[in-house]
């Protein structure tokens, strides 16, 4: 199941909430986001905040496995 920035604003900690039902012990997340390519400080700060948020989300959830894909961006 893949998710894009209308499915779930990573930008905003509050449209996370959306995942709640669909996310489960048993399952594993691949994270692939960012504001690409990255041009300037802005882009930079908003794609460590996507991650943030997404970190916030999942702090104390059990989840089988998170593969975190990152690039230069």
């Amino acid at each position: 199941m893949g998710f894009s920035s209308k499915d779930c604003d990573l930008l905003s900690d509050i449209s996370l909430m959306k995942l709640s039902s669909l996310i489960n012990e048993e399952d594993t997340i691949i994270f692939i986001s960012a504001l690409a390519p990255c041009k300037d400080n802005i882009m930079y700060e908003k794609n460590i905040l996507m991650l943030k948020n997404f970190i916030k989300y999942i702090e104390g959830r059990k989840i089988k496995h998170i593969v975190y894909l990152s690039s230069d961006a």
